[in-house]
């Protein structure tokens, strides 16, 4: 067994779950902020909503470590999966973004730094976007590393 395959394999895996658990974290914060107390069955509906995008986010990932086996049925279903992916990915830049901009307005601390709209520019519009945008990125290049090389993470010949 080839250890460097190994360890990357797992370093991306790891990745992939702590970008499912930032996933949840940040669409329940959100989610909440947004959508207050609703309860179904005793859960928060956020909580509810936000589990589903993690799901969903973990999903297309994990679609990307299984060979194909050749049946057009499964192209068909990896192409659906995909577009559900993206969307879940749009919705949660939106939840960052949203997610950032409520943690700013809540700060006390830039009260003073509100009326000066140098400083309003920056910290309350361009803040929560880029935050939002290289969250995104990030989970793009992962994904993509991951689908250029994920059956063949664990199961690389050693070099010679």
């Amino acid at each position: 067994m080839n250890t460097r395959g190994f360890w990357l394999g797992l370093l991306i895996n790891f990745c992939t779950l702590a970008f499912a658990l930032f996933v949840f974290i940040v669409s329940s914060f959100a989610l909440n902020n947004l959508m207050g107390e609703m309860e179904f069955a005793g859960i928060f509906m956020a909580n509810i909503f936000a589990i589903a995008l993690a799901l969903l986010d973990y999903a297309g990932i994990s679609r990307l470590y299984v060979p194909d086996d050749g049946d057009p049925r499964s192209k068909r279903y990896a192409i659906y999966l995909l577009i559900g992916w993206l969307v879940c990915a749009l919705v949660v830049w939106v939840l960052t973004w949203w997610s950032v901009l409520v943690i700013l307005l809540d700060k006390t601390d830039f009260a003073p730094f509100i009326k000066n709209p140098e400083i309003n520019l920056v910290a309350f519009r361009l803040a929560p976007i880029t935050i939002a945008e290289v969250v995104f990125l990030t989970r793009i290049l992962l994904y993509a590393a991951v689908s250029r090389s994920g059956a063949r993470l664990f199961t690389q010949k050693p070099r010679n």
